[in-house]
């Protein structure tokens, strides 16, 4: 038995990357899409450098600091990805890197650029880009006139009763 967990644990340290069922699919059937590759969180970079970034007194140079240091970790830790998909012949301006969140995205990526990916080793997961729609903003109607009485839920539950009862 310790044996088959210690093989276990040795394939998961060595092995690469996840990808999201739905994206290979469609990758199998020949489709080019968008990606997004996530690494891992970087927000542990602080650990070591919390104390002398505790103690600069001014916030606007704290703040840089804090923020040169986590671009600089993810920089550090997509470089590999990011070189090996460039060999492989993939555009440098169809990938565009997020520092805040330790991830990068990859345009018009095939199976190929992803069999790539995946043949890396690390702890990473590929997915499609989460799409939101923006909704359109409410106008203010000049015409509309405003009540200002007391709130719906005052009344609805009969507060007034209700406070009277309590006092």
């Amino acid at each position: 038995m310790k044996i088959f967990v210690a093989i276990a644990t040795l394939i998961a340290v060595v092995s690469g990357g996840t990808i999201d069922s739905s994206l290979k699919e469609k990758l199998i059937k020949g489709e080019t899409l968008d990606i997004n590759v996530v690494l891992n969180s970087i927000e542990d970079i602080y650990s070591n450098s919390a104390a002398a970034i505790s103690t600069m007194q001014d916030t606007d140079i704290r703040i840089a600091s804090m923020i040169a240091q986590a671009e600089n970790e993810t920089k550090t830790a997509q470089a590999p990805f990011q070189s090996t998909l460039l060999a492989s012949g993939v555009n440098p301006d169809d990938i565009t890197s997020f520092w805040i969140s330790n991830e990068f995205f990859v345009k018009n990526a095939d199976l190929t650029t992803v069999e790539v990916l995946l043949s890396m080793e690390g702890n990473f997961h590929i997915r499609e880009p989460i799409k939101v729609n923006i909704v359109e903003p409410v106008t203010e109607d000049e015409n509309a006139t405003i009540s200002q009485n007391v709130q719906w839920g005052v009344q609805t539950i009969n507060a007034p009763s209700a406070w009277q009862k309590t006092r």
